[in-house]
């Protein structure tokens, strides 16, 4: 294992989560998360999780993009405070806890629910020595002008996007040059997920022909893989007391079901890992 376990590209491990480097970091987020909750900045409709901190792999997502935001905005071209965007956003913590690493951060989401919650924020929530503002816009047609921002993240953004294709281009076009894109996505390890071995290529060749790699990837043993099904906190939240007797009853009914109409579906549930990596713009 190396001694830092997010200097590297590839598949999230459970190891991770027991390193030093990794609980200290998940700490002084969950910290931010709770001051966050505490401001009460969500729309009445807002749809996602609103505690995405302890949502199954997020737990390794968040600390990995946000240690490489600490560590590589010294790389950049000297700036007061560089900017940089949070694409496909959502509503959450992380946003506060980029600027307090002394970023101007756009918080940019298709979704107004997300970007008034972010307004709503704004104020509640202290930015440190950064800033935070919203941009409603799709991400694959950003409304920043071309080489305006020195980095790019995203957690879990670009496998729900059927044409990422624009949305890595989009992004290029709105890095300045040696710019940073730092990004997590859910990668299926079976059938039911939407980022499957197709798409995966596809995904990692587009973002091949326009960034390089800041560190190696690193090979981890299929059974230290970081999944839904083993990560140490729950793919969602539980929503009923009775969900943990009730969910598997569900399943087998449903299967029964389609066995009795002729239906071979697979009995396992979809499961996913996620992939993490710092890259630079060509």
């Amino acid at each position: 294992m190396t001694h830092n376990p997010f200097d590297r590209a590839g598949l999230a491990s459970v190891d991770d989560l027991s390193t030093p480097h990794w609980r200290s970091c998940f700490s002084h987020l969950e910290s931010i998360q709770i001051e966050f909750l505490d401001a009460q900045p969500h729309h009445p409709d807002y749809p996602w999780p609103r505690d995405p901190l302890h949502n199954c792999i997020r737990v390794w997502e968040y600390p990995f993009v946000y240690h490489h935001l600490q560590f590589q905005g010294g790389s950049l071209p000297s700036q007061t405070l560089p900017q940089a965007v949070d694409l496909g956003s959502a509503a959450t913590f992380f946003p506060f806890a980029v600027a307090r690493l002394g970023w101007r951060v756009i918080a940019v989401d298709a979704d107004s629910r997300a970007t008034s919650s972010v307004d709503r924020a704004i104020g509640r929530v202290s930015a440190g020595s950064g800033a935070v503002t919203s941009l409603l816009s799709d991400a694959r047609s950003i409304a920043l002008e071309t080489e305006s921002v020195d980095c790019v993240y995203c957690v879990s953004v670009l496998e729900h996007v059927p044409d990422f294709e624009k949305v890595i281009s989009e992004i290029r076009r709105i890095l300045r040059p040696a710019g940073l894109l730092v990004l997590t996505f859910d990668v299926g390890l079976r059938a039911g997920w939407e980022l499957g071995p197709v798409s995966y290529a596809r995904l990692s060749n587009a973002l091949e022909g326009s960034f390089s790699a800041v560190f190696p990837a690193r090979v981890i043993h299929p059974l230290r893989v970081l999944t839904t099904d083993n990560s140490i906190f729950p793919r969602s939240p539980r929503r009923f007391i009775f969900d943990p007797l009730i969910t598997p009853l569900r399943h087998s009914l449903h299967y029964a079901y389609n066995r009795l109409r002729g239906r071979q579906y697979p009995r396992s549930r979809a499961l996913a890992s996620t992939y993490g990596a710092c890259l630079r713009k060509h």
